[in-house]
Order: structure tokens, then sequence, then C-alpha cells
């Protein structure tokens, strides 16, 4: 069955995907090393300030020395994402330079990153995948037959939950992830969709939008739990004494109703409502939740 992964809030060790992998030239034809991003990446906590370590693969070719010894250099920046505050950090090679094999080797680069840092990175991908980008030097410290210099650039793909998970073990934040299965139900797929539809609108800055997607997603569920009816006999009872259907009844329709002020503009009363992206993003999770618990129901 296909599921809709919604990725809810912010949130040590991850894994990323393989971006394209960044080639540096030596002399007109001598020999190039090749460096990739791999699927392994590290937090080491600090205070207010924690290491990030991300890890390569390095691969030489053509006429290079064995073990000629390379120094490592470059800077971390967010890609493609629309913030101007790109700049990440500094990267380093914690372990002193490399030596060329001709075999793969693996070469470790850290940076630093402050809970300030993260947070502002949170909002920026907004429960997307984060991508980074390395900016890298290669200084050969032996070379006297070509410029001893190249620079390249390596794309790195962070997907969200491994992100999400990370941050979460340096306690930094929490996130929830909900599976919502776009199934047979017309109705319910399409609610599905709107939910991630909604996401997006959240990265794009569009939060009345996504809370308005939020509020038609519940739509499926109120038909389903005969969300009304329950409604109005729970408001006759005391609070106390709802039964677990009501209060959920309850829980269901006062979301309607809030959400209910995104799309419509009543004179003196939801003309005023203002969304902000905590607003659309708690509208989301909650829309989602609701509409994930059809699936147990009959």
């Amino acid at each position: 069955m296909p599921l809709v992964l919604v990725g809810l809030t912010p949130s040590g060790k991850a894994s990323i995907r393989r971006g394209t992998m960044a080639n540096f030239q030596f002399g007109s034809n001598s020999y190039n090393v090749n460096i990739r991003a791999q699927q392994h990446v590290n937090f080491y906590r600090g205070w207010d300030v924690h290491r990030l370590a991300l890890t390569f693969e390095v691969h030489p070719h053509g006429d290079y020395a064995e073990d000629a010894p390379f120094f490592v250099s470059g800077t971390l920046w967010t890609h493609d994402m629309p913030t101007p505050a790109s700049w990440v950090g500094v990267l380093h090679a914690t372990s002193g330079p490399i030596g060329l094999k001709s075999f793969g080797t693996m070469l470790t680069l850290e940076t630093t990153v402050t809970d300030q840092q993260l947070r502002g990175l949170e909002k920026m991908r907004a429960g997307a995948d984060l991508t980074l980008r390395a900016d890298l030097t290669l200084t050969a410290l032996t070379e006297t037959k070509s410029w001893p210099v190249a620079s390249d650039q390596e794309v790195i793909r962070i997907p969200h939950a491994t992100w999400s998970n990370a941050i979460t073990q340096l306690d930094a934040g929490a996130f929830v992830d909900v599976l919502v299965p776009l199934t047979e139900v017309e109705a319910r797929a399409t609610a599905a969709r709107r939910i991630r539809e909604a996401k997006t609108a959240i990265r794009d800055g569009r939060y009345e939008h996504a809370v308005s997607l939020a509020r038609a997603a519940l739509d499926p569920v109120r038909e389903a739990c005969n969300t009304q009816n329950v409604y109005n006999q729970a408001q006759k009872k005391n609070a106390k004494d709802r039964d677990q259907a009501e209060r959920w009844a309850m829980l269901t329709q006062s979301a309607f109703a809030l959400f209910s002020g995104a799309p419509h503009d009543d004179a003196g009363t939801t003309e005023h409502f203002a969304w902000t992206r905590a607003d659309a993003v708690a509208a989301v999770a909650t829309a989602a939740g609701l509409l994930a618990r059809l699936e147990d129901l009959p």
C-alpha cells in the first residue's frame, strides 16, 4: 500500500544519500582524485555547539604517487535552499593529511554547528531532506611536477528522517512522522494528497493555505467518525463524563473549527486571523494524525 510520509516537527549518527562525485584534477593529464560523500554522518554533542562529522571515500586515478600526502580543507554550505544564511562552517580533517592508495580510503571532515544554526536549518528545510554542499580543496604536500592545489564541490543530501533522528539524539529537538495511507477510499486518498500539498505549502511560506488544506483533510475523518453528531451529544455532558469516542470528536471538531478560520474571512472574527509557520505545522500534524487513525477504524 502506498504511503505518504508526513514530517511534522524539527529534530548522533545519521546516514546520507550519495551526492555527485567531486573530481580534483592535478596537472593537464597526470592524475585526478575523486571524493564521494558516504552514507555516514555523526554528531558529537557539546555545550550549545556540536561537532558534525561527514565521511567521504577517496579514489585516485592516473599517474599518482602511492602514499602521496594531501591536505584536505573546505567549507560547508546549505545547497539549493531559500535562505541568505547559507554558510554553515569550516571543514577540516582532524586526522591530518591523507595518503593516496590504489584502493578507496575513508576521509572524515568535521565542522561545528551551534544550536541556533540547527534551529535555522530546521526552519529552512521545513520537513524536507537537508541538502548541504562541501566546497573542498586538496593540496598535494609533495607535488613538484604540477600545480599542487585543486578544488571542487560535493553535494550531500541527508534524508528528513535521518537528520531528524540525529537532532533528537542531540536533545536539540524532537520530531514525529505520521504515515498516512493512500487507500482506495477516494475521500481518504484525496485527504492524504492534501496533507502532502500542505507540507509543500509550508516549505513555500504559504501558511494560511497549508491550514486550509489541513481543514479539508479532516472531511473524511468527520464523516467516518460521525463527528458532528457525536460532538453534539458530548456537549450535553460534563467533560469528565465523556467517553473516548466523544473526546476524539471534541478534538476533531475543535480542530476543524479552528482551521476553518484560514479559508474564511468572517467579519469581525476570522478576517483578523494570522497564521505562522508554527501554526501551520501544528495544523498539518493534527490533521495527519487524525487521518492516520482511520486505518484502524472500521
